[in-house]
């Protein structure tokens, strides 16, 4: 009988295996929560971030249209070189994993334009949509309105 106990108190490789088995869903099981949690929290962040480069962009794009009609059609020929000219499309800014947000500023009427920031990029290995971010926003250009 004596033999019998030592021989069942003995580690197998399978204890070994269902051991680290057993383990591992565990530490999966229990950190699942809290990366869903900073998942949320990274989408949140960059939707904020996005919303205030829209209103940026519009108040730039504002700025460049008042500054476009009041001046005169004629004027020194080196005020032309140094101007910079804001595109209606491009690249700015980045969200928190780094990747850019695209925009695109349409005219939406004569007094306000519509602002759409996107994260989402080209590709198709993109590794997880839930981080995607979309914003659209219609925004007056006249302070009044």
């Amino acid at each position: 009988m004596n033999k019998n106990v030592k021989e069942n108190q003995l580690f197998k490789s399978f204890d070994v295996i269902s051991i680290l088995i057993l383990l591992s869903m565990g530490i999966f099981f229990y950190s699942y929560p809290i990366n869903q949690h900073l998942n949320k929290k990274s989408a949140q962040e960059s939707k904020g971030k996005a919303e205030i480069l829209g209103y940026q962009l519009a108040q730039i794009y504002r700025d460049q249209k008042l500054e476009q009609s009041s001046q005169s059609k004629r004027g020194p020929a080196s005020a032309n070189s140094e101007k910079f000219e804001f595109k209606n499309e491009g690249f700015i800014g980045a969200d928190a994993e780094g990747r850019p947000f695209k925009y695109k500023i349409q005219e939406v009427g004569p007094n306000s334009v519509r602002v759409i920031l996107t994260n989402k990029q080209d590709t198709s290995n993109s590794k997880n949509d839930s981080d995607e971010v979309s914003v659209d926003l219609v925004i007056p250009l006249n302070p009044s309105t």
